[in-house]
């Protein structure tokens, strides 16, 4: 059973996580919720609706939700754009959580400006640029249940906001218009309280995560007891949702069967498909351990760096040559840097310990005698030197030519030494020039010696 979320700016997804795990996804617009049905969603599967677009683009329809209904999925709403399908859809299965779908479902709300808010791009985490209605007009009736705001002066700023464009709304905005309408201290006080801390849309979003969270009696499918009628508009979605899961096959952008077919393509006949399995399991519990990290943005653009020089991507044009070659969607590529700043982080968390772990692996694919011979012959060369620690000048090297030996056998350090060596679990610049000083001399003396042999 998998549980669908979608989210925006009444929740971000790194909270959503901390009371649910399930697979977050953007605002729902006009055709995501039956592209997810007939895509990715199954039967038993349950799908939130906290927040959707309305402005934009069209929002989602009544009759995506009755189709996943009568596909045996459960829909839950809450919030914003949930509590007003939820109340619009409770006698057909649909379930509504919290205080503004009641509203809704007993008529206390009939105004969708009510839950409206004003938000940031997808790029920006849908961040909500302005308070919903439904949380000021909450806020400002316990007010006066509390005794900070009488009863004129709640009515009044309730009025007040109610009438204002729905971008305009904020606690601020309740704040400036009680001190005109003077109210006293301790009021103007506990106002500025709630808005640090007060927010119904947030809280019905966690309660409906919350009972998802812990509800187990209702996550099986169910069979609805209604007729789905196909009229003409709903047969136009159905078929322009159709070409678009067509042509995402064909692209491999998104989810779909086509993305099975080339993964077991690559199980199959992959020239390096034990490694690349291996590595995918890799990826995906760093996914998992490493859910609630949000990378920097330092730290993404060190990914960016990486990925680049990985794949010798030099400039705009090449990035956009190399997304082209791949299939991939900017979208994508963004998703892309931030798992591999999630590998990052996690391997600057877990190198100290790797140590066992590498000999196990190293025991495990047969190379480990090999190195432990070489490991042998470099301390003894050392030793007969007499010398406890290597210099540049006992190696006969400079810092350029000793870099610059390094990144003809193993690839680029990326213009900083002292980082790369932190990648690869070394204490300091000093720890891992040590170690290339010590190959270093190594290898001469191996050459000295295979030359003075062929000699003879």
């Amino acid at each position: 059973m998998t549980i669908f979320a979608f989210i925006g700016p009444t929740l971000s997804v790194q909270d959503a996580r901390q009371v649910l795990d399930a697979e977050y996804l953007p605002p729902v617009a006009m055709g995501d919720l039956y592209h997810l049905v007939e895509t990715r969603a199954r039967p038993g599967d349950q799908i939130a609706i906290i927040d959707g677009v309305f402005e934009q683009v069209p929002a989602v329809w009544h009759k995506e939700i009755l189709h996943a209904l009568s596909q045996g999925m459960q829909v839950y709403g809450a919030s914003s754009m949930g509590a007003l399908r939820a109340a619009e859809l409770h006698p057909f299965g649909m379930q509504g959580v919290g205080r503004i779908f009641e509203a809704y479902r007993d008529g206390i709300f009939t105004d969708d400006d009510e839950v409206t808010v004003s938000h940031a791009t997808a790029e920006n985490g849908f961040k909500a640029l302005s308070h919903s209605m439904a949380s000021l007009r909450f806020g400002i009736e316990e007010l006066a249940e509390n005794g900070y705001l009488q009863a004129c002066e709640a009515s009044a700023l309730i009025t007040i906001l109610k009438d204002k464009y729905y971008p305009r709304r904020s606690w601020s905005e309740v704040y400036q218009q009680a001190r005109m309408l003077g109210v006293g201290e301790s009021g103007l006080l506990e106002i500025q309280r709630y808005a640090k801390e007060y927010d119904a849309k947030r809280d019905d979003a966690l309660a409906l995560l919350s009972r998802l969270a812990s509800d187990t009696a209702d996550q099986v499918s169910v069979e609805a007891d209604f007729s789905l009628q196909q009229t003409s508009f709903w047969a136009a979605l159905c078929q322009s949702q159709a070409a678009k899961i067509a042509a995402q096959r064909v692209s491999g952008d998104g989810p779909s069967s086509a993305m099975a077919e080339i993964s077991q393509l690559a199980r199959a006949f992959a020239s390096d498909r034990e490694q690349l399995i291996e590595r995918a399991m890799l990826m995906s519990l760093v996914d998992e351990f490493m859910h609630a990290f949000v990378p920097s943005a330092e730290e993404i653009k060190d990914a960016q760096i990486r990925l680049q020089q990985q794949h010798q991507i030099t400039n705009a044009d090449g990035l956009k040559q190399y997304l082209a070659s791949q299939s991939m969607t900017r979208e994508q590529w963004r998703e892309m840097l931030v798992m591999e700043a999630k590998l990052a982080q996690l391997r600057s968390q877990l190198l100290s310990k790797l140590d066992p772990f590498i000999n196990l692996e190293m025991r495990r694919t047969g190379t480990f005698a090999q190195l432990q011979q070489q490991a042998y012959e470099r301390a003894e060369l050392i030793r007969s030197l007499g010398v406890t620690k290597l210099t540049l000048e006992d190696a006969q090297v400079t810092p350029d030519t000793l870099q610059n030996w390094y990144e003809s056998r193993f690839g680029s350090m990326g213009g900083s030494p002292n980082k790369y060596g932190q990648r690869l679990g070394f204490d300091s610049l000093r720890d891992f020039i040590d170690e290339l000083l010590s190959m270093y001399l190594y290898e001469h003396h191996q050459n000295s010696l295979t030359t003075s042999l062929a000699v003879q």
